[in-house]
């Protein structure tokens, strides 16, 4: 992704037939995985055929993270409560069709966690 592109002037949604995903909205790939989409692209092939990818975000769990034991015990103790981190320092590519649930499934779903404010490596 070139660092000097617009990303408003980009496509700022992909649609899947059956629901729609955005860029810079939470969403899950098939395996589990949560990610936010920051930029959609599209490949042509010489056959005519296309496919479509989207550079993305990972999202980390507080298990995946490093935090101070005594402020994991504290969310071991929150029902269905995970802390997600963006992990912004890495552009990773993924398959547009490995996209699972958008945003408003996650939210009908109650699968949308509790955001950490920073992220802190050690």
């Amino acid at each position: 992704m070139a660092k000097d592109m617009d990303l408003d002037a980009l496509s700022q949604m992909w649609d899947a037939g059956s629901c729609h995903y955005y860029v810079n909205e939470l969403c899950q790939l098939k395996d589990g995985k949560f990610i936010i989409p920051i930029c959609w692209l599209e490949k042509a092939y010489v056959d005519g055929t296309k496919t479509y990818h989207a550079d993305a975000f990972a999202v980390s769990f507080d298990n995946e993270v490093n935090a101070p034991r005594s402020f994991l015990v504290v969310l071991a103790n929150i029902p269905r409560q995970r802390v997600a981190t963006i992990i912004d320092h890495n552009v990773i590519l993924i398959n547009a069709a490995d996209l699972e649930s958008n945003y408003f499934d996650l939210e009908f779903e109650q699968l949308l966690p509790k955001w950490c404010g920073t992220l802190i490596l050690l």
